[in-house]
């Protein structure tokens, strides 16, 4: 079975938006699942899930676990890139527009792409991201056949 886990979303600092990957970063209150989180930081192909006006919308994404090396940041952050390709309802890309600050959202691992790497520039890290895009809409395709 895999752990689902929850938390709600948090403001940040919106650089995920200027490399042309906008992520939703997530806060967990559950210290323990932090815990085990931070034991196992790296770039992951997740399942998310956003809890809004009593509706529950599933997305993929790319989610980012731990520090922000190539920045220069030891901070532990949970960040998702959201696989937009993926949405199963075309309507459903309404809410990733604007997501408030505190919408409950939950996700769970499906398989982890590579650990967290400390880039030489901006550049590198954005060709890195756009490789694990491609190898999660792989890796998505194969399990759908």
């Amino acid at each position: 079975m895999m752990t689902l886990f929850l938390g709600k979303t948090e403001k940040g600092d919106g650089r995920g938006k200027t490399l042309g990957f906008p992520t939703i970063n997530i806060y967990l209150q559950n210290e323990g699942n932090m815990l085990e989180l931070q034991k196992n930081s790296g770039v992951f192909l997740v399942n998310i899930f956003l809890f809004i006006d009593d509706k529950k919308i599933d997305f993929v994404g790319l989610l980012h676990l731990g520090s922000r090396p190539t920045f220069q940041e030891k901070e532990f952050r949970i960040e998702v890139f959201v696989l937009e390709k993926f949405t199963k309802n075309i309507d459903d890309n309404k809410y990733l527009v604007e997501i408030l600050s505190g919408t409950r959202v939950g996700f769970s691992i499906v398989e982890k792409l590579r650990d967290v790497i400390n880039f030489d520039s901006v550049e590198k890290l954005v060709e890195q991201i756009k490789k694990d895009v491609k190898l999660s809409e792989k890796i998505i395709l194969n399990n759908i056949k």
